[in-house]
């Protein structure tokens, strides 16, 4: 492969991913491992409670629900380390690659679905646990991650566009 800004784009992208597994793996230990609270916004207030005063079982339930969205976050960096890979083999318009490009938009969907539920399910344990007395209002707002999605409807177009160029190379490859 010739084309410089490919190379510096296969680059970047291989530098995110190896750079953000590690930094993934690291916080989740260290927020495991030396956590000595635990802090959520809910309905614009924000609480914090001492790993002491919720018990060990109540933090490590929380820790989890707060902790579930890093798991898509693993999918997703390793399909963009899959279509670097595959880029710098110069596959730009191959079966793989719209695969690996459908594959990132499911890994966004599915950060986009943990982080929406993410703050009502903590505060329905919170309540449910006695940890707070009433369920607190929370705006949809606040928890629909609009972003995530609009990234999610880009990955599929160019998902969409990648397997309408294959078929077109097919179709090009036929006639000639």
């Amino acid at each position: 492969m010739d084309n410089p800004e490919m190379k510096r784009l296969i680059l970047c992208l291989r530098g995110l991913a190896i750079a953000a597994l590690p930094l993934m793996v690291i916080e989740f230990a260290h927020t495991l491992a030396v956590g000595r609270s635990f802090s959520v916004e809910l309905a614009g207030s924000a609480l914090s409670f001492a790993r002491g005063d919720l018990g060990e079982t109540r933090w490590t339930v929380l820790q989890a629900l707060q902790s579930a969205s890093k798991l898509p976050w693993l999918a997703m960096i390793l399909q963009i380390e899959g279509i670097a890979r595959l880029l710098g083999a110069g596959e730009t318009f191959s079966h793989r690659s719209a695969l690996r490009f459908r594959r990132l938009s499911y890994a966004i969907l599915g950060i986009a679905i943990i982080e929406t539920v993410e703050r009502p399910a903590i505060a329905a344990y919170l309540t449910a646990s006695g940890a707070i007395p009433v369920w607190p209002e929370i705006s949809v707002f606040d928890v629909v991650r609009i972003g995530l999605l609009l990234a999610t409807a880009l990955f599929f177009v160019v998902a969409r566009i990648v397997e309408l160029g294959v078929s077109l190379k097919a179709d090009a490859d036929l006639t000639i």
